[in-house]
């Protein structure tokens, strides 16, 4: 048992001290690349299909919070003269929309300069482009790691692992371009590109809040190492914060926008941690209990194992977790994807490197895949826009497009 410690240990200290020079065609796409973005690409548009089918062309972008980015996307949070879509509809307050930070909309924004303003066209070209980057960049996190067996069946196995994830790399939503960006963060760590390391460190932070978890992530790996000047240097991911808070005061005139409607409005912050279980909740809901035992019984093997695989990771999805368990809100499985992708697939490595496991999922496939793609398509068409809501977003364009 001592000797498993010390392998485990060394494991881990290495992944977190050692540099790694950049192979060579590291950056360059190759042909596995193609396979697990086929991989990805199939899944999506499977579910593209289902929804459509169901609702319409425009079906995946009514899913919340797509309208939202959209919208963010179109005015850059600047809405004229014209009410605001959830004052209008929800009598929500004016500074709502703060919640939904300016990295993936962006994207969008960039995207419809290819789609010559084309709103509804640039949504789903930016839903390529974010899944695109983040096979790119996961796939190239574990070869520098070197932290499973097979990186391009792990990658593949991205595109349905975990299944909430299926439905959130298929639609408007920030966490594949979060996730992308904390891949390429943890890349630059391990290549020691600082200028490349702290500029996807930030853009993180501008993507999801929780962005802080990756600068944190890389202050103590700098720590581990007793590199105490890149440790404090890792306090400078503040700086894409304040830039948020400067933002925010300067267009609803809440420095706290941002906070004042997730925790103060919404509540979604809670204490003690795990509050639904051992807080004065008690009991009461019992379909929020199990989705919070279960999402813990599932995923803390999977924490523990990355800690002998991948060091950075490990500690990202430790930090990343824990403030999971603050969470007051019912679809955790969504809130903790970030941290349960490299959990569930790089912690259970194993598990999906084994021969048998890898048989029963080719036997099984047909009947799983038709499973999987119901359960998320299923899932969406439950979480969606009205028809007039969409276009009211879409009228803010200078254009119709519809």
């Amino acid at each position: 048992m001592l000797q498993d410690f010390r392998s485990t240990w060394s494991r881990f200290y290495n992944s977190v001290a050692e540099t790694t020079p950049v192979p060579d065609k590291f950056w360059h796409p190759d042909l596995e690349d193609a396979k697990c973005l086929a991989t990805m690409y199939l899944v999506t548009f499977s579910i593209w299909l289902s929804a459509m089918l169901t609702d319409g062309p425009l079906a995946i972008l009514k899913y919340w919070d797509g309208p939202n980015y959209i919208y963010v996307g179109i005015t850059l949070y600047d809405s004229g003269t014209k009410v605001d879509p959830w004052k209008r509809t929800f009598s929500y307050p004016y500074y709502y929309i703060a919640c939904h930070l300016p990295g993936y909309p962006l994207i969008i924004k960039l995207m419809s300069f290819f789609t010559f303003g084309h709103w509804a066209l640039a949504s789903y070209l930016s839903i390529l482009f974010s899944t695109g980057l983040l096979v790119y960049a996961f796939r190239r996190l574990l070869i520098i790691y070197d932290c499973v067996n097979n990186p391009t069946l792990t990658t593949m196995l991205l595109s349905v692992i975990p299944t909430r994830f299926m439905i959130y790399h298929s639609v408007i939503a920030s966490e594949p371009t979060f996730l992308a960006f904390v891949c390429l963060s943890l890349i630059f760590y391990k290549i020691q590109n600082i200028p490349l390391m702290m500029t996807c460190v930030w853009y993180c932070c501008i993507t999801r809040i929780e962005g802080i978890s990756i600068g944190a992530t890389i202050g103590l790996c700098y720590l581990l190492r007793l590199d105490i000047a890149h440790a404090l240097m890792m306090f400078t991911t503040f700086l894409a914060d304040f830039a948020l808070l400067i933002m925010h005061k300067k267009l609803f005139n809440e420095w706290l926008a941002y906070f004042k409607f997730n925790f103060s409005h919404q509540g979604l912050i809670s204490w003690p941690p795990l509050y639904k279980l051992i807080g004065s909740a008690g009991f009461t809901d019992m379909v929020e209990i199990n989705t919070f035992l279960l999402y813990f019984l599932l995923l803390t093997p999977g924490v523990i194992l990355l800690y002998g695989r991948c060091g950075p990771v490990a500690i990202f999805a430790s930090i990343f977790n824990a403030y999971v368990t603050i969470l007051f809100h019912i679809d955790i499985y969504r809130y903790g994807i970030p941290g349960s992708v490299f959990s569930f697939l790089i912690g259970y490595d194993r598990l999906w490197s084994s021969s048998q496991i890898q048989n029963t999922l080719l036997a099984s496939g047909l009947p799983l895949i038709v499973l999987l793609l119901t359960y998320a398509a299923g899932q969406i068409m439950t979480n969606v826009c009205g028809n007039d809501f969409l276009e009211y977003v879409f009228s803010f364009a200078r254009s119709e497009y519809l």
